[in-house]
């Protein structure tokens, strides 16, 4: 027998073993366990950049007054010099809106956002934006009576020389924004990667090969090196030839897919909790109540912040004792559509709430002459809380609390109260 002549069968391998893999596995084999993202990556997402933009230009748009609030009557100060470095120029090169907006963008993402208070004196030079990422807080050590400094490039500077917007703050000098939820973040910024990767891919499905054979380590490689171009779209062909007894095994991914998708929903929801925009206004979808909710979850207590900052850190003492405050002007925020304008500023003309100009002044109308006057029924009756009397129109008469005494507009009364 001549065995030595007879031929080997070919070794026969079978690859692989077939299991579903969870979608957690596929992004820690792809993007290597990425459990952190830069602050760059984080405004890549796109629900976490449109919540930023939102917030932003909301808040940019509003304007903010000076007020004095002194024996129950409030005064505004539209022509101090600091309304106009809050809403106009800061003298820096960013101009007074650049600068809010820059602050938010720092206090929502690492919950520090600061702008230094150029001061000569008592007169206040400019209001410069600095960077979070250029700040750092050096605290003392005591828990109780607490107190730091703030070093911007190598230099000292006390805490009250800047305006310090903070959220989650334990010192008053730091927070703590959204970069603090890195691992939500991480899964949303590896979930659009994934997306990315798919896009690419141009609809080729996963699989896995098998080969009758072993391959040799130069076609190994070949095929290492053609399958991954075909997969992104960079083969000029798109068309990979196989070696003979190696074929292609398309691998379901319908699991998968479906996974990503609620991951998606899922993260998508819990950053729009963090930033307390309801999902639907996000969207574009929003009811009116659900922006009521977005102004009044999200966008007031941010305002609070701010004035509450401008009033001690633009302020003096002197000031603050006076009644002096700012405010931000919130009707273009809360005004809703013409009707129910017309409804609410018809009910408070009647209501002696406003005259007829200050309603139309509200509706960026024009004043009309001999119209800054109240409109009140004959049935009304009106009280005066200084004198102490009731007038009834209806009747032309008069009475006098201090002296419970009615009488008739144009009679006099003695010292006794008989009428002459």
């Amino acid at each position: 027998m001549r065995w030595w002549n007879k031929k080997k069968e070919p070794e026969k391998v079978v690859v692989v073993e077939e299991r579903s893999m969870s979608l957690q596995e596929i992004l820690d084999e792809m993007y290597k366990n990425k459990d952190t993202i830069t602050l760059e990556e984080a405004k890549q997402i796109p629900i976490v950049a449109t919540g930023l933009n939102l917030i932003k230009n909301t808040i940019g748009s509003l304007k903010v007054d000076l007020y004095k609030e002194s024996n129950g009557k409030t005064t505004i100060f539209n022509n101090d010099y600091r309304v106009k470095l809050l809403n106009v120029d800061c003298k820096d090169t960013l101009d007074a809106l650049d600068m809010r907006c820059s602050m938010i963008d720092d206090y929502l993402l690492n919950g520090n956002g600061y702008a230094y208070i150029n001061k000569k004196r008592n007169i206040i030079q400019s209001i410069n934006y600095v960077d979070s990422i250029n700040v750092s807080i050096q605290n003392n050590f005591d828990p109780i009576f607490k107190s730091f400094d703030v070093i911007v490039n190598g230099e000292t500077f006390r805490d009250f020389e800047f305006l310090k917007l903070l959220q989650n703050t334990k010192n008053g000098g730091q927070g703590k924004g959204l970069m603090s939820n890195q691992k939500m973040l991480s899964i949303a910024y590896n979930q659009m990667l994934y997306e990315n990767m798919l896009v690419k891919k141009g609809g080729n499905k996963s699989g896995f090969l098998q080969s009758e054979s072993k391959l040799t380590p130069e076609a190994l490689a070949e095929l290492k090196e053609n399958i991954p171009k075909m997969q992104n779209n960079e083969s000029d062909t798109g068309i990979v030839v196989l070696n003979k007894g190696t074929t292609f095994k398309e691998s379901s991914m319908s699991s998968v897919e479906m996974q990503l998708n609620e991951l998606k929903q899922r993260s998508e929801e819990q950053i729009a909790k963090i930033l307390n925009i309801p999902l639907t206004v996000l969207k574009g979808n929003g009811t009116t109540d659900d922006y009521k909710n977005f102004i009044k979850i999200c966008i007031k207590p941010i305002l609070t912040k701010l004035e509450l900052i401008y009033k001690r850190g633009l302020l003096l003492e002197k000031e603050i004792d006076e009644g002096f405050y700012f405010k931000f002007n919130t009707d273009d925020l809360t005004k809703a559509d013409l009707k129910d304008r017309v409804e609410a500023y018809k009910s408070a003309v009647e209501g002696g709430l406003l005259t007829i100009n200050e309603a139309r002044n509200k509706m960026d109308e024009e004043r009309l002459e001999g119209m800054d006057i109240m409109s009140k029924s004959l049935g009304d009756v009106i009280f005066d809380i200084k004198t102490q009397t009731w007038y009834t129109p209806n009747m032309d008469s008069t009475t006098d609390l201090s002296k419970n005494k009615t009488q008739k507009e144009g009679e006099k009364t003695d010292e006794v109260g008989d009428k002459k």
